[in-house]
C-alpha cells in the first residue's frame, strides 16, 4: 500500500442508520468532514443531532447489530498509510483504536474500571499496543500522570477511580488517551460533568498537549462557547445533517444558517447585555420520521415551500466560495 500525506481524517458521505421497531432511524445522513494535521475541529448541535454517533460508528465503538453504515472514513495513521476505517476488519481497527486514535469521553467513572488502580489501567493499553515494556511501563505511566498535571503521580498510580476528584479522573482519561502517542484525539463531551473552573483547566490541558504532541482533535460538544473558544473550525449538526461549517470566526462574525443563529440567540453565555435570550421553538424531529426538504424547516421562522420540499445544497456565506474549507451553510436562503 502506498504511503501518502494529507488530512488526518477524511469522511465522505457517511450514513449511519439503525433498524428499530418503529422503522429505520437515520442518525447520520451524508456527513462530510475533513480534519487537517494539528487542527481542532468542533462538532456541535443539540442532543440527537448525530455528533457522537458519527465518530463512534467510524471507529466501530457501537455494536454493528441492527446498524447500517456506508460512506468512507479515510484515516492517515502514524505510518502515513491511508486506510478506510469503514472497510477495516475488527482486528485491524483494534490495532488503531487506543494507539493512533485516542478517546476522551464525558464520564470517566463509566469509562474507567472501578476495580483497577488507574496506573494499571493506563499501563494495560501501553503494553497491549507496544508503547512500553513491563520493565519501563510504570515509569512511563508516572511520567504521563505528571505531564497531565496530577500531583504526586507516583502515589496516584495506585489510586482507584473513586479516590480521585472528577477533574483528576478526567486527567487520567487524557493520560490514557495520549499514552500511545496518537495522531488523532476524539473528545466526546469531555467536560460536561465538570464545574466551569475545572472545565477550563481540562480544555487548556488538551490544547497544551495538542501543541506539544502535534495532535489533531475532534471535539464533540453541545457547548457552543467551548467550541468557539477552543476550535479552529466548527461543524453545526442538526437531525443527522450538517447545517453549517466554517471557522470559529466565521460563525461568530456571520452565522449563515437560521439554526446556527438560533443556537447563538438561545445561549445565555453568548448573549450581549440587554439582549433577550430566545429559546428555539419546537423539538428535534424523531429520527424515524424526518421531515422532507430542510430538516430544520418545522422550527425555522424563515421557511418557505421550497424549504419544506427540497433539501438545500451547500451555499457560500458572506461572499465566500463553495470549497471544502470555505464558510458554507446548507440553506436555500443563507443569512
Amino acid at each position: 500500500m502506498a504511503r501518502n500525506s494529507g488530512p488526518v481524517l477524511d469522511v465522505q458521505k457517511l450514513q449511519v442508520s439503525f433498524r428499530v421497531e418503529t422503522g429505520l432511524l437515520k442518525a447520520v445522513d451524508g456527513l462530510d468532514l475533513v480534519l487537517e494535521p494539528g487542527e481542532v475541529l468542533g462538532i456541535v448541535g443539540e442532543s440527537g443531532s448525530g455528533k457522537s454517533v458519527s465518530m463512534l460508528s467510524i471507529t466501530d465503538l457501537i455494536k454493528k447489530e441492527n446498524r447500517d453504515t456506508s460512506g468512507t472514513a479515510r484515516f492517515l495513521g502514524a505510518d502515513s498509510v491511508p486506510r478506510d476505517l469503514l472497510t477495516m476488519s475488527r482486528d485491524g481497527l483494534g490495532k488503531i483504536r487506543g494507539k493512533d486514535i485516542g478517546f476522551v469521553f464525558q464520564n470517566p467513572m463509566s469509562s474507567l474500571n472501578p476495580t483497577m488502580r488507574v496506573g494499571n489501567q493506563i499501563a494495560e493499553g501501553m503494553l497491549h499496543h507496544g508503547a512500553a515494556t513491563r520493565s519501563d511501563v510504570k515509569e512511563k505511566v508516572v511520567g504521563l500522570l505528571d505531564k497531565v498535571g496530577i500531583r504526586e503521580p507516583a502515589k496516584r498510580y495506585f489510586s482507584y477511580p473513586h479516590e480521585l476528584s472528577g477533574g483528576m479522573r478526567q486527567r487520567v482519561m487524557i493520560a490514557m488517551a495520549l499514552s500511545c502517542n496518537p495522531k488523532l484525539l476524539i473528545a466526546d463531551e469531555p467536560t460536561t460533568a465538570l464545574d466551569v473552573t475545572v472545565e477550563k483547566q481540562i480544555l487548556e490541558l488538551m490544547m497544551k498537549m495538542k501543541d506539544e504532541l502535534g495532535l489533531s482533535i475532534i471535539m464533540i460538544t453541545h457547548n457552543l462557547p467551548v467550541a468557539l473558544n477552543y476550535c479552529d473550525r466548527i461543524l453545526v449538526m442538526y437531525a443527522g445533517k450538517v447545517m453549517e461549517t466554517g471557522t470559529a470566526l466565521d460563525l461568530v462574525s456571520h452565522p449563515g444558517h437560521p439554526y446556527t443563529k438560533a443556537l447563538f440567540s438561545s445561549n445565555l453565555e453568548l448573549g450581549k447585555r440587554g439582549t433577550r435570550v430566545e429559546p428555539i421553538k419546537g423539538n428535534i424531529p424523531p429520527l424515524t420520521h424526518l421531515p422532507t426538504g430542510c430538516r430544520f424547516h418545522p422550527r425555522c421562522p424563515l421557511a418557505t415551500d421550497k424549504c419544506r420540499n427540497e433539501a438545500p445544497p451547500a451555499a457560500a456565506v458572506n461572499g465566500g466560495g463553495t470549497g471544502p474549507d470555505d464558510h458554507l451553510a446548507y440553506c436555500h436562503y443563507p443569512l
